[in-house]
């Protein structure tokens, strides 16, 4: 549990202390303070009593985990390399400027939601917010809940979790108050090998360990340490792959803690309010123990050689409050819930009101006029061997007389979108849209549907195969590409590659060989022709083939490196290996021989943790190792030391 600030008097439970002095007797516990029975009671906040008793066991399994992967030693002892960090290091990790913790701030404020998860009689509320970059998190006040019927709820109080409503109304929007408090003035202290050591009145600070890939640094005294910044000797902020922090020793008092509660759980297991009172005790020590002056200790692994690190201080700081609105990530016209007493299933509209009483088949919504249901049948074959088989209906809704019509059996159903859905029955297939009044046929024998899925999102095409080749076809019943026989496979940048099938390209002649990339938009994002292959972008290139002769193209389809190398591999951080005269050299994204032809084999490559390795004459290298060892300073590696 993370102790948070409860300023709402809505939530604050009031308890006279010597009505609960006995409880605390059986070990020498301090009497909780009123900010501790607060925290207390705001955490446990809407859960009964074994609820309660349940999420303390939830943390003690939690805190046991992260105290295994976790210590400060384990952590030096077992450094392994560490992966070359992205671009976004900066954003995620370092300290920033007190200007861009406000634009975080609003950043944050815009992207706020939430989702709802409706029950039987019931609902949940979970929030969606963006983590900021600080130690300090925004605080969200709700004060009213408004209804897709119009009705409103008032509330006042600090929402950090799930919220229960006793309704199953759609909710249509929150009001709510945010607090955050940000960095307005940054302290810097700079600690290296020159100066190991820095000591003002109130504390020092002191580098304690230094590696090739390992940095630790203490404190002792009073410091309000927001982060640090570790970089190499030429001052390139190094990104870290797990960092240990907290004061020496901090680990053993919050065990002690955590162990604390877990008796209170077991020992007062009868009445919630004694519960809270006991947990607060043990937590009121643990604070009393922290805020005793402590070694703090900051020990972490990273890509590259630390050499210096810049502790940065809060100084000062500023609370901003915001009132605003908000809207529900997405909404459902008609939801699904059960019944757990009776096990009936229900489709409600928005304002919780029942629509149709479907007994005990689960109804799977797909749009507001359809939903389906699923069947399993057990068989047993010649062998005597069991297996499944899964048999779907399809049924229309009729909202106004709350029934529901069947419209046919299927064999499979997939949903593109929210408009849209597919069936696959018989011999056919059937696209369902609501802008549509029929549904569209796609007929021939045998039929099946694959879904297109990107690498990076679900999209709303389908597929299927009949004697022309693969068909692709969009929610709106649209071919996206002319049928043929496709090698379907990742294209890179989001894309999908769509070129000449495995059984076909060696017997086309090469003028005829087409190459598509679709978006998750629909779009051909680029076509491709005159070549016998083409991979998928690797670094914003492609690496395309033609009469054996290997070169690369970029994303606009501009042929940059001419085909003349005999055979070639994917670019890596803007560098890829190339064959010539029976020999393997490294060329930069302009086409210029970084590494001469002077590596007579490399016959594999594999990928570990997002690194990879070639295998060249004999030694396994990854692309930076490469580089190195041939003295090859670049940007993008520093100075390879």
């Amino acid at each position: 549990m993370k102790k948070k600030v409860v300023t709402s008097l809505g939530i604050l439970l009031v308890i006279v202390g010597g009505v609960f002095w006995s409880l605390l007797y059986e070990e020498q516990l301090p009497e909780p303070s009123q900010e501790s029975l607060n925290y207390i009671t705001s955490e446990l906040d809407g859960l009964n009593l074994e609820e309660s008793i349940e999420k303390i066991r939830k943390d003690k399994k939690s805190f046991d985990l992260f105290s295994k992967m976790g210590r400060a030693d384990d952590l030096y002892s077992e450094r392994t390399q560490i992966p070359q960090s992205e671009e976004y290091y900066k954003k995620n990790y370092s300290i920033l400027s007190p200007a861009e913790y406000q634009q975080a701030f609003e950043n944050m404020i815009n992207s706020l939601s939430f989702n709802q998860d409706l029950f039987y009689n019931s609902s949940f509320i979970n929030l969606i917010v963006d983590e900021m970059p600080s130690k300090q998190q925004p605080v969200i006040n709700i004060k009213k809940i408004t209804y897709m019927d119009g009705s409103e709820e008032i509330r006042d109080g600090k929402q950090t979790k799930a919220l229960r409503l006793d309704n199953n109304k759609t909710v249509k929007n929150i009001t709510a108050e945010v607090t955050y408090s940000y960095i307005t003035e940054l302290g810097t202290y700079h600690l290296s090998t020159d100066t190991p050591k820095i000591t003002q009145p109130n504390f020092t600070l002191k580098l304690a360990k230094k590696d090739k890939n390992f940095l630790s640094y203490t404190l002792d005294g009073d410091l309000n340490i927001a982060g640090e910044d570790i970089a190499d000797k030429n001052g390139n902020i190094l990104s870290a792959s797990a960092c240990v922090k907290g004061g020496v020793d901090f680990a053993n008092k919050m065990s002690r803690y955590i162990d604390g509660i877990v008796k209170a759980s077991e020992s007062h297991n009868k009445n919630k309010d004694e519960l809270i009172h006991r947990v607060a005790a043990y937590y009121e020590r643990f604070e009393q123990e922290t805020d005793a002056p402590m070694t703090y200790r900051v020990a972490c692994l990273f890509h590259g050689t630390p050499a210096t690190v810049t502790i940065h201080e809060v100084k000062s700081t500023e609370k901003e409050k915001r009132n605003i609105v908000i809207a529900p990530k997405y909404l459902k016209l008609y939801s699904v819930v059960k019944d757990l007493k009776t096990e009936i299933f229900y489709i409600i509209d928005q304002n919780g009101n029942e629509v149709l009483n479907n007994g005990n088949a689960k109804p799977y919504i797909l749009n507001a006029n359809y939903f389906f249901t699923k069947t399993i049948e057990t068989r047993t074959n010649d062998d005597g061997d069991e297996y499944e088989v899964s048999h779907y209906q399809l049924y229309q809704l009729d909202v106004k007389n709350k029934k529901a019509n069947r419209v046919t059996e299927m064999n499979s159903i997939f949903s593109l979108s929210d408009d849209a859905f597919v069936i696959a029955k018989d011999n056919g297939i059937l696209l369902f849209n609501t802008e549509n009044e029929k549904p569209i046929l796609f007929s021939g024998e045998n039929l099946r549907i694959n879904i297109l899925d990107f690498p990076d999102e679900q999209s709303s095409f389908f597929y299927y195969k009949d004697k022309q080749g693969y068909h692709i076809i969009n929610d709106k019943g649209t071919q996206l590409l002319p049928a043929a026989e496709y090698k379907i496979k990742n294209g890179g940048n989001n894309t999908i590659l769509f070129g000449p099938s495995f059984f076909i390209e060696d017997k086309m002649d090469t003028f005829d060989k087409k190459f598509y990339f679709l978006n998750s938009e629909g779009d051909i994002f680029l076509t491709l022709f005159g070549y016998d292959k083409v991979e998928e972008f690797s670094d914003d290139m492609t690496h395309v083939e033609r009469n054996k002769l290997h070169g690369f193209i970029d994303a606009t389809g501009y042929e940059v490196i001419p085909l003349h190398y005999e055979n070639a591999r994917n670019f890596d951080n803007g560098y890829a290996l190339v064959k010539k005269d029976n020999h393997w050299g490294v060329i930069n994204k302009q086409g210029d021989i970084i590494i001469p032809f002077k590596y007579s084999s490399h016959n594999s490559l594999s990928s570990t943790n997002g690194l990879v390795s070639y295998h060249i004459d004999g030694k396994d290298y990854t692309m930076e190792e490469l580089l190195k060892e041939n003295a090859v300073k670049t940007e993008k590696y520093g100075n390879n030391e």
